[in-house]
């Protein structure tokens, strides 16, 4: 016989059922109302494209240009259920977006149990998540979020080796988003361990390093079984390095807007998005001084602000 759930118990099951709910049923919605509106030739039909060949048995990187495998692997093979086409594509993004925001409510529900404010913050979420051919960005930094909440909680074995994971899985849908997850996580286990003086620090590494190995398996293996495609990913690296991995674009200050011309609506939403761009300005400063000044006692409490903060200011870039 088992004891009766805690209060504390059942309003963390709770809280789990409303976040697993929500993020199917938001995905379902947000596709049947826009799944077949509009089409960016350029940026969507890049990632239709890789998945379409991807699908008849090319290789990312080797046989097309390309992102990281991750993206079209995955789509393609969720292409057998929801369809090759362009609105099957839509499907399977779906399918990533609810992921989403399924590890963006497991986060935020150590900041709230309430069920209208966990409701708030996913409708937020949910929109974030948007252009729907770029939700992979924000579906991984939202899993790497939840990773590091979930490390600083219970700094253990298991979830070294699960924050591992999550960074070597991330590096396989993009390597640059790799990287911040595995540096941003790292910096969480340091400083974890640092503050809270743990003695096994060597074997949480090498559980933290195995697990990024696990997670990047499928791209080591594909190293090692795929005839040319280690060439492919280091044309794909020496590209990079010769053309940069982002495009310069002015940082959206306030001061900056140019409204001439623009409607009341239009100006308003310009404004609004200008100061949405002022806050990693004022939030990550601050939830860094909060971090280093943080004792031990409070990495468990405040491991959602800590989390966001470090990985938060790594995505930036």
């Amino acid at each position: 016989m088992s004891l009766p759930e805690s209060p504390a118990d059942r309003s963390t099951a709770r809280a789990r059922l409303l976040a697993c709910a929500f993020a199917a049923v938001f995905a379902l919605i947000w596709h049947l109302w826009v799944g077949d509106a509009h089409l960016n030739a350029a940026e969507e039909g890049y990632l239709w494209y890789g998945t379409w060949r991807a699908g008849l048995g090319e290789v990312p990187l080797r046989d097309f240009q390309s992102y990281d495998p991750g993206r079209y692997l995955a789509c393609a093979a969720l292409g057998k259920v929801f369809g090759s086409g362009i609105l099957g594509l839509r499907r399977s993004i779906a399918v990533f977006q609810g992921l989403g925001l399924l590890f963006g409510l497991l986060a935020a529900r150590r900041a709230t149990r309430c069920p209208a404010t966990l409701t708030a913050i996913g409708l937020v979420l949910g929109f974030w998540l948007f252009p729907r051919h770029k939700v992979f960005e924000g579906t991984l930094a939202l899993c790497a979020t939840w990773a590091g909440v979930c490390l600083l909680e219970k700094p253990d074995a298991r979830r070294h080796l699960l924050a591992g994971a999550v960074a070597g899985l991330i590096a396989f849908f993009g390597r640059n988003l790799g990287a911040y997850a595995a540096v941003g996580l790292f910096v969480l286990f340091a400083a974890s361990a640092w503050k809270r003086r743990e003695r096994g620090w060597a074997r949480s590494f090498g559980a933290f390093a195995g697990g990024v190995v696990l997670g990047y398996g499928p791209m080591l293996a594909m190293f090692v079984f795929v005839p040319g495609f280690w060439d492919g990913f280091v044309r794909s690296m020496l590209l990079l390095l010769r053309l940069g991995a982002n495009i310069d674009s002015p940082w959206l200050f306030p001061w900056r807007l140019e409204l001439a011309g623009l409607n009341a609506r239009a100006a308003a939403g310009e404004v609004a998005l200008a100061c949405v761009y002022l806050v990693p300005f004022v939030a990550l400063p601050l939830g860094a001084w909060r971090f280093l000044c943080a004792r031990a006692d409070e990495l468990p409490r405040r491991a959602l602000v800590f989390s966001g903060t470090v990985l938060g200011a790594l995505w930036l870039h």
